[in-house]
């Protein structure tokens, strides 16, 4: 026995109401994913430009913190630089009065008949004594009568060029300055950096100006460390691999900089994409240095 199906047809209109359902339905379901999609789009770039706002605002945060530290150590190197300066010639003047103070004892009196190369030879001794380079004697016309250097005996230091005749005055004024206080006269000629150190002598009715001198070297040599930038930024720490570096505006030079092995210290920084400007206004942000952008 055979069971016949018959196929149901639909209703025309029952068809035309499923395909509009259909076509309501997948046009909002698209509708429905391409705001989805345009949603997590914006909330990345949101999430990104929060993301990049925070991390700027702590990467600003960090150099301030290098920056300031950085500034407070060469502010207090300078001023132990100014203090060792103060105490470098306070030992000095003090030598001098401990040489005049011998002197008036009646060393000079002592020599006053002797050669002239044995009172440059105990004038030499004295010097080595109290670790200073020249010790002399200079009469009121400039000329030096005693000297610890025999080669500067009886003639005036500015003809062979260690000193200038200006210099050669300052001393036999003994370094008084238009204030009235006592300086003493830094000289740089061929023979090297020096400073010297007079005061007023008298012996035997004879008025001289007694005067030590001492090369600047040492000072120069320690000074330098503790006013040395690169040293200083060079031992900073900065998050994200970040570097420290020093531009003189004026000249448009690098005072440090050192990046990895990109050494441009003592280098123009023309060409590498700092707008030195508007740094030494105070400006941050993002700058490219070398091709590479940096927050400064």
């Amino acid at each position: 026995m055979q069971t016949e199906h018959k196929k149901k047809t639909r209703n025309p209109r029952t068809n035309r109401v499923i395909r509009k359902a259909n076509t309501y339905f997948f046009s909002k379901l698209g509708f429905n994913l391409l705001l989805m999609v345009l949603g997590a789009v914006l909330m990345s770039l949101f999430l990104y430009r929060v993301q990049s706002g925070t991390a700027e605002i702590k990467q600003k945060e960090s150099n301030q913190i290098a920056l300031e530290e950085a500034v407070s150590i060469l502010s207090r190197n300078a001023e132990n630089a100014d203090t060792l300066t103060e105490v470098y010639h306070e030992g000095n003047w003090k030598a001098l009065d401990n040489i005049d103070e011998l002197l008036t004892g009646g060393m000079y009196e002592n020599l006053i008949h002797s050669e002239t190369s044995v009172q440059s030879l105990m004038f030499e001794i004295l010097s080595n004594g109290i670790d200073v380079d020249y010790v002399f004697l200079m009469n009121a016309n400039g000329t030096i009568e005693v000297s610890s250097d025999p080669s500067l005996t009886g003639v005036n230091p500015a003809v062979p060029g260690y000193l200038t005749q200006e210099n050669v005055n300052r001393i036999l004024t003994w370094g008084i300055q238009k204030d009235g206080t006592t300086k003493p006269i830094f000289v740089e000629s061929r023979f090297g950096t020096y400073y010297f150190y007079p005061k007023p002598y008298s012996n035997g009715g004879k008025n001289y100006t007694l005067t030590i001198g001492v090369s600047s070297k040492a000072l120069d040599e320690q000074i330098g460390s503790l006013r040395d930038v690169s040293a200083v930024l060079g031992r900073m720490a900065i998050t994200n691999d970040g570097f420290m570096f020093a531009i003189d505006a004026n000249k448009g030079l690098f005072q440090y900089y050192r990046n990895g092995d990109t050494l441009l210290t003592g280098q123009r920084t023309a060409g590498t994409g700092i707008d030195v400007q508007r740094l030494a206004e105070g400006f941050s942000g993002m700058q490219t240095i070398l091709g590479k952008q940096y927050y400064c």
